[in-house]
């Protein structure tokens, strides 16, 4: 079990190489009450937490580092696949598909098997709401 400060070097340190906002990282020990997951360990458990309008919206927790490294930057990269979609936006494409791209671009420089583990997430999406690209006429 690692300390919250040498998480916290861990995660900007990979936050930089992909050159991730400060303003999308988690806060660490305590939530900063903006609505952006913080982490809390308690004993050899990790706590991945998010509150909206005092109101828990994520409480996920796990003794695994890689997994809460890869839930991280699994809203880290989400979040900048969406901004990214929203500046190259395409009209008639479904907005996941660039943002879900730029996604996977930004998981495969960090840990390829972040990208790996992170399409097949999007497959099973995509099974139940697939794409809804609109060709107009």
């Amino acid at each position: 079990m690692i300390s919250i400060q040498e998480l916290y070097g861990q995660v900007n340190e990979l936050a930089k190489k992909i050159n991730a906002p400060v303003e999308l990282l988690p806060t660490f020990g305590t939530s900063d009450l903006s609505g952006r997951p913080y982490i809390v360990i308690q004993g050899d458990t990790y706590h991945y937490l998010a509150n909206d309008r005092d109101t828990v919206v994520v409480n996920r927790e796990t003794t695994s580092l890689p997994k809460l490294l890869y839930w991280i930057f699994d809203y880290i990269t989400g979040q900048m696949g969406s901004k990214y979609e929203k500046e190259h936006r395409i009209p008639d494409v479904d907005p996941r598909r660039t943002a879900f791209r730029k996604q996977l671009e930004l998981l495969d420089e960090l840990y390829p098997h972040w990208k790996e583990q992170r399409q097949q997430e999007i497959q099973a999406l995509l099974e139940k709401h697939p794409y809804r690209d609109e060709l107009k006429r």
